[in-house]
């Protein structure tokens, strides 16, 4: 069957295949058997017949012609350039790559060579007052690789050689790579700053390796954690401020608080605003915070405490509002609905993050 004549089957099939009201329908099983039959051999027909898209073989990158050069693009197959690409993280059970290639240094100059995309194993970031520091340990392979280049390090498509691995003492980054594969040590420096000038190398506080960790007593321990990708509850611990009796404050408003008219004669008439004057109370005022730790292991206190490590105390949230005190003067006043709100919505988001989780 041409295309033709098998769009002619399929109106004719859809037309058949519809029920009348009032018809008288039998389903026999044989004939039943035989139509189907005879569409999976029309749909695979169709199959055979529709363009194939244009496939490209994983081994041969994209190539084009440009005034005259032949460019290669092999980007398709390595990782995505910036600083934002997500980086591969192992599971525990995943499977070791083996990396191998054949490289040869021809008078003076080395050619050949493999890069790795190389999975996160394990990270950990410190805080260092003005900005963060990563650990982080990358898997390269199974067995020996010879012929590290330092300098190709990469981000994606973005070498780290810019980070001034040449500067030993004041450098930004330092490289370890460990031939045994065992744990790392200052031995197994390769590149950037100094192993005695790495903040992130624990043998210069006391640890035994590179990348110990702090542990019971704030002891150094060879810990390990195999690295996974959190999917949702990723903040813990406290993210928001919690108010100790706390005051409230509105937002000052800076307007004048006297009214100033010209009369007929042309004199000036000024005479106080007493909308004004009733705000400024209000702005002047200090409101509660509704909020305040009042015990201390189970005793009421007040006042300066100082806090020692296991003491418990008690914050509590209380119930009532400002919400309907009034600032009046003259034949001005302001009502102070928006500072019952405002404390009150305060209260709601102290009260979640106090929560466990």
């Amino acid at each position: 069957m041409d295309e033709g004549q098998y769009r002619w089957f399929c109106r004719q099939a859809i037309l058949q295949s519809k029920l009348r009201p009032g018809e008288p329908t039998n389903f026999l099983v044989i004939p039943f058997l035989i139509k189907l039959v005879i569409g999976v051999a029309l749909t695979y027909v169709a199959t055979l017949l529709s363009p194939k898209p244009k496939t490209q073989s994983a081994g041969q990158p994209e190539t084009k012609e440009v005034q005259g050069q032949t460019l290669v693009n092999g980007a398709r197959y390595t990782p995505k350039s910036g600083f934002d690409s997500v980086q591969n993280v192992v599971e525990l059970g995943s499977t070791v790559p083996l990396a191998y290639a054949n490289r040869q240094v021809i008078g003076g100059t080395a050619y050949g060579g493999l890069r790795v995309n190389t999975n996160l194993l394990w990270s950990q970031i410190y805080s260092i007052g003005g900005g963060q520091l990563l650990r982080a340990v990358f898997l390269v392979g199974e067995s020996d690789v010879e012929g590290i280049d330092p300098t190709q390090f990469a981000i994606g498509n973005n070498t780290i050689s810019g980070y001034d691995l040449e500067r030993r003492q004041a450098g930004r980054i330092c490289i370890y790579y460990s031939q045994d594969g065992g744990r790392l040590n200052s031995g197994d420096y390769i590149a950037g700053v100094d192993p005695g000038e790495d903040t992130g190398n624990a043998e210069n506080d006391g640890g035994s390796d590179v990348f110990q960790v702090r542990g019971v007593n704030n002891a150094w321990r060879s810990d390990f954690c195999y690295t996974s990708t959190p999917n949702n509850q990723t903040r813990f611990g406290l993210y928001g401020f919690i108010g100790n009796n706390m005051p409230y404050r509105v937002n000052p408003v800076l307007r004048p608080a006297v009214i100033a008219q010209t009369r007929e004669d042309g004199e000036l008439n000024c005479k106080g605003d007493g909308q004004q004057v009733a705000a400024r109370k209000k702005q002047d005022y200090v409101f509660g915070g509704k909020v305040g730790l009042n015990q201390l292991n189970g005793a009421v206190v007040s006042g300066t405490q100082t806090l020692q490590v296991n003491d418990k105390v008690t914050l509590k949230l209380f119930a009532d509002t400002d919400a309907d005190r009034t600032f009046s003067n003259l034949n001005g006043e302001v009502t102070c609905l928006d500072v019952g709100r405002a404390v009150s919505s305060r209260q709601r988001s102290i009260d979640e993050q106090i929560n466990y989780g």
